[in-house]
């Protein structure tokens, strides 16, 4: 098991504010407005920081448990924004279904994360 991390946490917490975030703009558009191109950047800085999260557990020594739980979270990231894309734009019901699903995956890196801290004490 890895050693905790306090700047790794404030990381995904972070990163998962920003996704949050993404999903909370989308919903505050019309449905026309919601087009990729408009939304790009900001999937892009997401899946960067979601990246970096990912190379640090790499380096990491036995992290092998957050590296696949982080290697889930990207996955469905990139699935969602795929579908944006191909799409060009998102509707409400997606947008909905998007931001639940990822939540979770973001609480379940948190959870483990915050876990390594208790298994310390």
């Amino acid at each position: 098991m890895p050693a905790y991390d306090a700047a790794i946490e404030e990381q995904i917490v972070n990163t998962a504010k920003l996704n949050d975030r993404l999903y909370l703009q989308m919903k505050e558009e019309t449905g026309s407005n919601r087009t990729y191109n408009k939304y790009s950047g900001k999937y892009l800085d997401i899946e960067s920081e979601i990246n970096s999260i990912l190379l640090k557990n790499q380096a990491r020594k036995q992290s092998h448990d957050l590296i696949v739980i982080i290697n889930n979270l990207k996955t469905l990231f990139t699935q969602f924004k795929e579908k944006h894309k191909q799409d060009n734009t998102v509707g409400d019901a997606d947008i909905k279904l998007n931001q639940l699903q990822i939540a979770a995956a973001w609480k379940a890196l948190l959870v483990a994360e915050r876990g390594l801290k208790l298994a310390s004490e």
